[in-house]
């Protein structure tokens, strides 16, 4: 699944199971990304704010700090604040847990479903960057 082109960018992927963080990391420095790792909540903070990564696909069940935390907190630093954020949950309705949790007061960017799909998540990841990527800006001519 590798695309013809290196995609650029810097992902920070955070996931407490070992098989879903290093099939994450796998698939998006296949394509061409540069990926960290995180394991946990409060790791991922530190990352964030170290690394400097242009999005976090970020696992929203995790012990001790779980995904929502971690967004809120990332979302309150300045430094950290305009990450992309993508949300991965085991949850078939994500709709309900996001609810239930007050999800739609946190500020996330996408979310996928686990188990992971490659295709589908390269296919976010580059979604997200095509939307935050600003176009040219028109020039404004002027007549005299």
């Amino acid at each position: 699944m590798k695309s013809k082109t290196k995609a650029q960018g810097k992902i920070l992927v955070v996931d407490d199971d070992e098989h879903d963080l290093e099939l994450t990391r796998r698939v998006l420095a296949d394509e061409g990304y540069e990926v960290v790792t995180a394991s946990d909540g409060r790791e991922a903070v530190q990352r964030a704010r170290t690394e400097r990564p242009d999005l976090i696909v970020l696992d929203v069940m995790m012990p001790e700090q779980d995904g929502w935390d971690t967004c809120d907190e990332l979302r309150a630093a300045e430094e950290t604040r305009s990450m992309l954020i993508v949300f991965l949950t085991r949850v078939d309705t994500p709709r309900t847990l996001y609810t239930a949790h007050g999800a739609f007061e946190t500020d996330w960017d996408d979310y996928i479903t686990k188990p992971i799909a490659p295709r589908k998540l390269v296919a976010a990841v580059q979604r997200l960057f095509e939307k935050s990527t600003p176009g040219p800006v028109p020039l404004k001519l002027s007549r005299k």
